[in-house]
């Protein structure tokens, strides 16, 4: 029955319902590519909250003698919640610094800081441990990490909330034009409708049909997008700096995330044919 309905329907291939399948292909994309994006973010914070969320960093001026350093290998590691003290060697520094500094700039030209990380031991209470940093290092600038991690975490947040709202938009644009194009359909085919309608078929059946026809070329266009979108991230592989963050997480987003599009397509092409059907 609704096979034949969809036949005597038939609606016409306009230039709407042919870039419809594009649209949703476009839209496949860019959802599953801002939710992979959203999960490498997570998977990087995860990682390196792993690594800074349970040390300080000690900096003492470049002048500092080594005498001065004592605390490092004998008050220190006795404390209370303190799992390591290591002083940051200065080629790491300035390793470190090569990155960011000008070709012209040699990290090896500047007066570094003496630099210390202690690493803490997971639920240790931060507040004595920094009293006595500032108690053996006076002119030291402690770095207390929670701090920095507390802000990377909100920008984190932030972002991750401008791709899902990014993605409900796009959600909303695909609904809009599902919701033109089924229009521009059903009053071109008009005459049909009613032709149908007065035969006995009900608005039920015809929105089944209108539906299905529909659905085809977003299901189609989603495969699509999904596929390039899985291309993208399976390249991004290529430099390690963001392979390292990929994980199932990332690929269960890439392939579940666009499936909400024909769920989309499917609700607003049955409300929609439904209520023009009525109005008939």
């Amino acid at each position: 029955m609704n096979r034949t309905l969809a036949q005597a329907l038939n609606l016409p291939r306009t230039r709407l319902f042919r870039a419809l399948g594009i649209i949703a292909a476009l839209l496949a994309c860019t959802i599953a590519l801002l939710a992979a994006g959203a999960g490498l973010l997570q998977n990087l914070y995860g990682n390196w909250q792993l690594q800074k969320a349970n040390s300080i960093l000690v900096y003492l001026p470049p002048e500092t003698p080594a005498s001065a350093l004592s605390p490092l290998t004998t008050t220190l590691p006795t404390l209370a919640g303190v799992a390591a003290v290591r002083q940051i060697p200065q080629a790491e520094l300035q390793q470190s610094l090569a990155m960011v500094l000008p070709a012209n700039l040699p990290a090896s030209s500047l007066p570094l800081p003496v630099v210390a990380e202690v690493v803490l031991q997971r639920g240790a209470n931060r507040a004595p441990i920094l009293s006595a940093l500032a108690q053996a290092f006076p002119q030291a600038e402690l770095d207390d990490q929670q701090t920095l991690l507390s802000r990377v975490a909100e920008s984190v947040r932030v972002l991750q909330l401008a791709a899902g709202g990014l993605g409900l938009i796009l959600l909303v644009v695909l609904g809009l034009f599902m919701a033109l194009t089924l229009r521009a359909g059903l009053l071109a085919q008009e005459a049909v409708v009613r032709l149908l309608l007065q035969l006995g078929a009900t608005d039920g059946a015809l929105a089944r049909a209108i539906t299905g026809q529909t659905l085809w070329p977003v299901a189609l266009g989603t495969a699509v997008g999904t596929a390039v979108a899985a291309m993208v991230l399976l390249a991004s592989a290529a430099w390690p700096a963001v392979a390292a963050y990929h994980g199932a997480n990332i690929w269960l987003a890439v392939v579940l995330m666009p499936l909400v599009l024909p769920l989309v397509a499917a609700a607003t092409a049955w409300l929609v044919s439904l209520k023009l059907l009525r109005q008939a």
